[in-house]
């Protein structure tokens, strides 16, 4: 199988437990599934298929490169303190990122530690940016914007030459699962509704014919799986430009 797939390894059977088990565990040894054969095979079938199909999705999204240089927005995290005052949490004090860099040059973050993101807009364009999550565990996030906020799309929008923090209420605090984790900011001319796309899985940008070529390419990764067949679109140059940061989280 290609796109990720052949990286899944298939245990049918667990000579330490009672009952058939099926496990699934990728190359790098993360378990994916590991539950108990249904009776109704149809059903532990059907979630061994949501299982690799958020894998290779995951795995598709993690690569994805897409760059231009005059829609260069970048970001960083900036490692805060918190106190809590009533309903309202707010940052007390700061840290040096380059605290968070361990011996083999690898952004570690414990979990439960708080960070604030600073965008820059490195480019020659006003831009709007959305931030995804692609979790240790292959689940995918909006991270930007921040529904809790009630802000959208469009109230995420950054100049050129431009650098700005994100307030209080989009401070992120980071839990497990631990493992490698992806944050990847998508810059566009115009606000993205990922939000719809991630829960509807794909189907809310079915139809719109004046979508962005990256929210075309993200919806169809759910249908698809995220394979690299002739049924994935192309993001052309100047629609998107996508900045990676990855990191470990660990206990």
């Amino acid at each position: 199988m290609k796109d990720g797939v052949s990286d899944i390894i298939v245990d049918e059977g667990n000579t330490h437990s009672r009952g058939s088990q099926i496990k699934l565990t990728s190359a790098n040894d993360a378990i994916l599934l590991e539950e108990a054969v249904n009776s109704n095979l149809a059903l532990t079938a059907e979630s061994v298929v949501e299982k690799v199909k958020s894998f290779s999705q995951a795995s598709y999204i993690r690569g994805l490169d897409v760059t231009d240089a005059k829609m260069d927005v970048s970001f960083e995290f900036i490692p805060i303190e918190l106190v809590t005052e009533g309903d309202k949490v707010l940052e007390t004090s700061r840290g040096d990122i380059k605290s968070k860099i361990d011996e083999t040059g690898v952004m570690t973050f414990k979990a439960e530690e708080a960070y604030k993101i600073k965008i820059t807009n490195n480019g020659t364009k006003p831009l709007y940016f959305s931030i995804i999550d692609i979790q240790p565990d292959n689940v995918i996030n909006l991270v930007v914007p921040n529904e809790s906020t009630g802000r959208l799309a469009l109230d995420y929008r950054i100049n050129p030459g431009e650098t700005k923090e994100l307030g209080d209420d989009d401070i992120i605090v980071f839990y497990p699962p631990t493992g490698n984790e992806v944050f990847k900011l998508i810059a566009t001319e115009t606000p993205l509704d990922l939000s719809s796309i991630i829960k509807t899985r794909g189907e809310s940008s079915r139809g719109e014919k004046d979508a962005n070529p990256f929210s075309v390419l993200f919806s169809e990764s759910f249908k698809e799986g995220g394979s690299r067949g002739p049924k994935m679109p192309n993001v052309p140059q100047g629609s998107a430009n996508v900045y990676t940061v990855t990191f470990k989280i660990v206990e």
